[in-house]
């Protein structure tokens, strides 16, 4: 299950955003935590905040902060969850 991705996976994919993609992300105003959040959804799909999260070890308000970010410029969009009618974070096709 995602929700057990290993922490230091996610860590590793947080530092690799702020050091080596950060000048391109600036440029585009993208900050670190978008970052890594677009990359998990490329990776594993759709997602609720909170198993963003729980995935990537960032913090949950950079994760909403991040997510509606996302949302507000086309990034992504929410979703309901057929499983349980609860928000899931998709990036358009």
């Amino acid at each position: 299950m995602r929700a057990n991705l290993d922490v230091n996976f996610a860590y590793l994919l947080f530092r690799l955003s702020t050091t080596s993609c950060q000048a391109n992300d600036a440029a585009k105003g993208v900050k670190a935590p978008q970052s890594v959040i677009e990359i998990f959804l490329d990776e594993f799909g759709p997602s609720s905040q909170a198993e963003l999260g729980r995935c990537t070890a960032i913090d949950r308000s950079d994760v909403a902060a991040a997510v509606n970010s996302m949302v507000e410029r086309g990034f992504a969009r929410r979703d309901p969850d057929p499983a349980d009618g609860g928000g899931i974070l998709r990036v358009p096709s």
